[in-house]
């Protein structure tokens, strides 16, 4: 967490996004971030803290929040890349089995990831695009209802995209194989706004933009 979080920084975040901080950073024993988080939060209405698990329905509630971040910004990236299944499948010509991503889901929110719909972690929603041997992804990860384990965000591709590149196996603890794919891991983050940027920088060497 080598990031200066200051005040102003912490009051950018939305409120499950300073939760996620908040539990993250008191999992790692950073208590001035910890005490930031919760001058920050106290000024917020209808914060819900506490130690206990989450319930069913704020888990739903956050995992609502998290798709609607994911498709909103799907929305504008694809304002600005041509990131059309035609586009991927002509700049992909060669590939044996290629097979383009949707971006989101046919009803227009992030798409539902494999480890929550087989029930291995509370939240997995994503987007994701892919050309070539190239594919990129954004995932809201939830592992546990559990309070100390906090929500992050995970952009994942291919090892040559990030400084800070960490194994697929390292960022899902709970895989006990080879799972992950075309992905070989990528980079964690605590907030949307970095993870994102991450995310629209590698797209951005992947997709042809948009001539306005």
């Amino acid at each position: 967490m080598s990031i200066d979080w200051s005040k102003e920084r912490v009051e950018s975040l939305s409120t499950p996004e300073i939760l996620a901080l908040q539990e993250n950073a008191r999992i790692r024993g950073f208590l001035n971030v910890v005490s930031t988080c919760d001058e920050v939060l106290s000024t917020r209405k209808s914060v819900r803290r506490s130690s206990a698990p989450r319930s069913a329905s704020s888990t739903k509630t956050l995992e609502a929040e998290c798709s609607k971040q994911l498709s909103d910004l799907a929305v504008y990236l694809l304002t600005k890349y041509d990131l059309s299944t035609a586009s991927a499948m002509k700049n992909s010509f060669g590939v044996k089995g290629f097979k383009a991503h949707q971006v989101i889901a046919k009803n227009g929110q992030a798409k539902l990831g494999g480890d929550q719909r087989t029930g291995k972690v509370a939240i997995d929603r994503y987007i994701s695009y892919r050309v070539r041997n190239e594919p990129i992804s954004l995932t809201a990860l939830l592992i546990s209802k559990e309070s100390d384990h906090g929500l992050v965000w995970q952009v994942l591709g291919s090892g040559h995209h990030f400084t800070n590149f960490q194994p697929y196996s390292q960022l899902r603890p709970y895989v006990t194989d080879t799972e992950g794919g075309l992905y070989t891991g990528g980079e964690e983050f605590i907030d949307f706004s970095a993870a994102s940027t991450l995310f629209e920088s590698v797209l951005s060497k992947l997709a042809p933009p948009i001539i306005q």
